[in-house]
């Protein structure tokens, strides 16, 4: 996913503020689930009623016009006639404690990056620094299922539904930060037994202390590959097996579509950010070496999130955004192809068909009770046939491969470019001949077997 710092808002940044509203505002389908604020109401709660939290993107492409991704107001109403504290009967000494989480708007451009729920979870963070500010509530529209969905990820409670602005109806919620932890007794002998815990519980401990959950706890990963992929990887330790895979792995997948890059070339860009181009090596070719090192660094970090659509395409804007291709108006970055293409004089998957397509793969491939190395060599094939991307279809491949391997604790596989004729043969003969493919994956399979042996890793 992208990178974003989350602050408050100034006041120099209540008109940008304001724009990003009107903005998903006039573009919202159904303009009655949101209701739009104006400059002067943001400035207010910048300077005097509230606080304004911002998202603003990272990346070192994107213009700072376009940084602005999200926003949230965060409005402390007081002893004022609208406080929703008063809808639910509130006592008095409880009123002053109320803030209202009053508007959460996302740029389109940034969507899927769950910026509703990281806003919301900083602006807790912060309010429990504060310790004046308790009860947190909130209104929805009932169709917004998304934004209602977001809060209720976060411990908001439905607690009523109410003709509020406008006469428009809404939902009231609540998260009281008052209340106990809420852990079972099974959850706290496993914490005097030292043992795992589920994410879940993890977080309901963070949020009771206030803390980031990844400031409380380190997940070790049960799956050795991966434990030491992260380990080296969090002190780029040269020589190792973080080391190893970004420079094999690369080199191969991008020499295989072609780049003009050499391994020894690409050791050279991971480990110095430099390269000698002499030889005058198009600029896509080390960019693209560069986003796929980057590609590998992002499936280390997710390797256990459930596989799903929106990681597939993050890939893909990983490899190639600000690449040549990215300028073209037709090339969707990120996004799945809008022409037609062909491949090894085969037909692939028409664009209209490619998302539901994807859907289905993912979903049937997700519903396996266990994932074995031959699912993730069929999943490969299939994604390649439907070749979902207007380019760079093999190598996201391969990362998602990679990333499967790591989730199931399967020694991943690295296809050479040596064996690439094998490696073409059984993609384009799957549907006849399963086998010439299996056998090309698993040689691959050794390749990295070779690999741990060199660095003596034992994963048994």
């Amino acid at each position: 996913m992208q990178r974003f710092t989350i602050r408050r808002a100034t006041a120099e940044e209540a008109s940008a503020v304001a724009q990003l509203m009107r903005y998903v505002y006039d573009n919202m389908p159904d303009q009655s689930l949101f209701v739009c604020d104006d400059e002067k109401f943001v400035r207010k709660h910048i300077e005097d009623e509230g606080v304004i939290y911002i998202a603003l993107a990272e990346e070192r492409e994107v213009d700072e016009d376009d940084q602005l991704a999200a926003c949230l107001i965060v409005r402390f109403p007081g002893d004022a006639e609208d406080n929703l504290g008063l809808d639910l009967g509130l006592p008095d000494g409880e009123i002053q404690s109320v803030a209202h989480m009053e508007s959460v708007v996302v740029h389109p451009r940034y969507r899927g990056n769950h910026l509703q729920r990281k806003l919301l979870q900083h602006a807790e963070k912060e309010l429990r620094k504060e310790k004046k500010y308790s009860i947190l509530m909130a209104t929805v529209a009932p169709a917004n299922i998304f934004s209602r969905s977001a809060f209720e990820s976060e411990g908001y409670v439905d607690v009523m539904t109410k003709i509020k602005y406008e006469g428009k109806e809404r939902v009231i919620l609540k998260k009281d930060l008052t209340k106990q932890i809420g852990l079972s007794s099974r959850t706290i002998a496993k914490i005097g037994k030292g043992e795992k815990l589920s994410e879940k519980s993890l977080k309901r401990i963070a949020d009771f202390l206030g803390v980031d959950p990844d400031n409380l706890m380190s997940i070790v990963p049960d799956n050795a590959i991966l434990r030491i992929l992260r380990e080296e990887k969090q002190i780029r330790l040269p020589g190792g097996l973080y080391h190893e895979l970004q420079v094999i792995m690369t080199y191969n997948s991008n020499y295989i579509e072609g780049s003009r890059i050499s391994e020894d070339q690409t050791r050279m860009i991971f480990e110095t950010n430099t390269l000698d181009v002499a030889d005058g090596i198009p600029v896509d070719d080390i960019l693209e070496t560069v986003h796929h090192f980057q590609a590998i660094d992002y499936i280390i970090d997710i390797a256990e999130e459930k596989l799903s659509e929106e990681i597939i395409k993050h890939l893909h804007y990983i490899l190639k955004h600000d690449t040549k291709d990215a300028s073209l108006e037709w090339f969707a970055v990120g996004d799945y192809k809008k022409r037609a293409n062909v491949v090894g004089g085969r037909e692939t998957t028409k664009p209209s068909k490619v998302q539901d397509s994807m859907r289905k793969l993912i979903d049937d491939y997700n519903a396996k009770e266990h994932v074995a190395i031959e699912d993730i060599i069929s999943f490969h094939a299939e994604f390649e046939h439907i070749h979902p991307f207007q380019d760079g279809n093999g190598r996201v491949g391969r990362l998602v491969a990679l990333k499967e391997c790591l989730r199931h604790g399967i020694i991943p596989f690295i296809i050479e470019d040596a064996k690439k004729s094998y490696y073409y043969r059984g993609l384009s003969k799957w549907h006849e001949e399963k086998g010439w493919l299996i056998d090309t994956c698993l040689d691959g399979q050794d390749v990295f077997a070779r690999l741990l042996n060199i660095l003596e890793i034992d994963v048994t």
